[in-house]
């Protein structure tokens, strides 16, 4: 928890995303912080444990920035440098019971769906199972791409798929 690096007084979240299935338009951070206090809560529990715990993460750092890693097809990585605002996160501080669903099955936990101005921007997810909160479908457009360039695979021997 708290800051990677801290920049002339500005301290940074480093993330980054990479797989088969990404999306240009939608961000997934597959572990946005750890969450040993989802097990066994209900709507109202998750509600009011994430209100607390979220604002207590989000205070370790002024600003979030993603390393996004496309492959392409042309033996190219395609990367995006994206700065998510802190607001946009901050959302889920606000987090009501009524709008949690929670899991069925082994593990505990649940999702909800983050609004801004009736717009959904993301979903919070609490899994249990991990004790983590993912935070996925996350607008890019929401976002500010900060820079975009492309990389050669040059490595012999190394397919892409």
């Amino acid at each position: 928890p708290g800051a990677d690096p801290v920049l002339d007084g500005t301290r940074f979240s480093l993330k980054t995303e990479a797989s088969k299935s990404i999306k240009s338009a939608k961000i997934t951070i597959s572990k946005f912080m750890e969450a040993l206090w989802i097990r066994n809560e209900n709507e109202a529990g998750l509600a009011q444990q994430s209100a607390q715990k979220l604002n207590e993460h989000l205070k370790g750092y002024d600003r979030i920035v993603m390393l996004r890693a496309f492959y392409l097809k042309t033996e190219q990585v395609k990367y995006d440098l994206v700065e998510i605002p802190h607001a946009l996160l901050s959302l889920a501080a606000h987090l009501e019971a009524q709008n949690i669903v929670l899991s069925r099955g082994n593990s505990s936990g649940g999702s909800a769906v983050i609004r801004q101005n009736g717009q959904a921007v993301f979903t919070i997810k609490f899994d249990g199972s991990v004790e983590k909160i993912t935070i996925a479908n996350l607008m890019v457009n929401q976002c500010t791409t900060h820079a975009t360039w492309n990389i050669p695979i040059t490595m012999p021997g190394l397919q892409v798929e």
